[in-house]
């Protein structure tokens, strides 16, 4: 990972790539472009600064995430607003309490929302960006991020929302915070949106437990693919080094038969039915926020499951999440292999019990690596086939 100024061009293909990789989740595009309207304003269009391993910030030094929470159908008309408190009341609470200021913020998941939550924060802040997140895609609940791999504190943390309320909670577990955080988040006061800050402890302890590189890969893609819709050979044999750091296999192009949703406790719970065009399998996709798991109507078990990523992309190349797909959409489907800090046990027992939650009381499937591809092959297959058969 290397240094580098987020701009206009890197934050609209940031914007696709972590929608891409967001598993149906992490917030909605066009949060996304108003994330970025609202950064480019704020640091007079020179954008962010994101940094990687090799960056000044000190051992001694505080990092911390900012997110925003709720359903994903729920979004604060002043979520900015949000933001700023969130950094700002656990700056002031750090602050007061004879502790290091922040020097480096970071995304809690992958997603067109909660990528560019703390970069919203960084731009009116003037603070770096560092090159990692909790998951290289997004995840349903606090406690199936990779920062959840150690035993450290996520508190004290904050919870605003845009119109000045807030409370500093504590707790012993990510669990615990995050089974505290949704009933607040539900309340009439903050509409199933809300935004946090978290995770105040040494930056080096954070890029520690962070998913490294996931946001260069998040351009890269978002790069890569507009490259294969252009046909820019050049920026694309630029780019897919970056991109096949990343596993995949195309796992359906099928049209959307039904997509029906409801907000439950700050989460959104659905169900995708997926006809594919070439075969006579119906896949159902069940999620919570993010997609979980993949059933086939052909196969006695599940496709796909959390933590590997369900991700959807429009037949054009163009991102959609669960915030705006809908019936008689044609997408394809790819499943993207999770990162190693998603694949301990105690991220995979997290998502186990996720999916019981919701019906499935089996294991998370785990797809032999042989059955992936390099990224960038799976999608300059399925988006040149595409072409060609228009």
């Amino acid at each position: 990972m290397s240094d580098m100024n987020i701009g206009k061009q890197e934050l609209q293909w940031l914007i696709n790539g972590s929608a891409f990789l967001g598993s149906g989740g992490g917030g909605a595009v066009a949060t996304g472009q108003q994330f970025m309207n609202i950064i480019l304003a704020l640091s007079g269009g020179q954008g962010v600064e994101l940094i990687g391993d090799g960056n000044g910030v000190g051992p001694g030094d505080v990092g911390l995430v900012i997110a925003d929470i709720g359903a994903i159908s729920a979004i604060e008309q002043n979520q900015s607003e949000a933001i700023f408190y969130a950094y700002e009341h656990l700056n002031d609470w750090l602050v007061k309490n004879g502790k290091p200021k922040t020097t480096m913020l970071l995304p809690i998941e992958t997603g067109p929302e909660n990528t560019l939550a703390p970069m919203v924060a960084a731009a009116r802040y003037k603070l770096p960006v560092f090159d990692g997140d909790g998951g290289g895609r997004a995840v349903p609940a606090l406690q199936l991020s990779s920062f959840a791999n150690d035993d450290k504190s996520f508190c004290p943390t904050s919870i605003t929302n845009g119109n000045g309320d807030f409370m500093i909670v504590n707790t012993d577990t990510p669990k615990d915070l995050d089974d505290m955080l949704r009933p607040i988040t539900a309340t009439e006061q903050f509409g199933n949106s809300a935004s946090i800050g978290l995770l105040p402890i040494p930056s080096g302890e954070l890029k520690e437990l962070a998913v490294k590189g996931s946001i260069s890969r998040a351009i890269a893609v978002g790069a890569y693919i507009e490259a294969l819709q252009l046909n820019k050979t050049e920026q694309a044999a630029q780019f897919k080094p970056k991109v096949d750091e990343l596993r995949a296999r195309l796992l359906t192009r099928s049209i959307v038969k039904e997509f029906k949703e409801s907000t439950s406790g700050a989460f959104d719970f659905g169900t995708c039915i997926l006809h594919d065009v070439g075969k006579p399998d119906i896949y159902t996709v069940l999620l919570q926020n993010e997609n979980l798991i993949m059933f086939s109507s052909e196969e006695g078990g599940p496709v796909s499951t959390a933590p590997d990523s369900i991700n959807y992309l429009y037949t054009d190349g163009n991102p959609v999440t669960n915030s705006s797909i809908k019936a008689g959409d044609e997408i394809f489907v790819v499943e993207v292999k999770a990162q190693p800090e998603l694949e301990t046990d105690l991220i995979q027992d997290g998502f186990a019990e996720l999916l019981n939650n919701i019906g499935y009381y089996g294991k998370p499937r785990r797809v032999s690596q042989s059955h992936h591809q390099p990224l960038g092959d799976v999608l300059a297959k399925m988006l040149n086939a595409r072409a060609m058969s228009h």
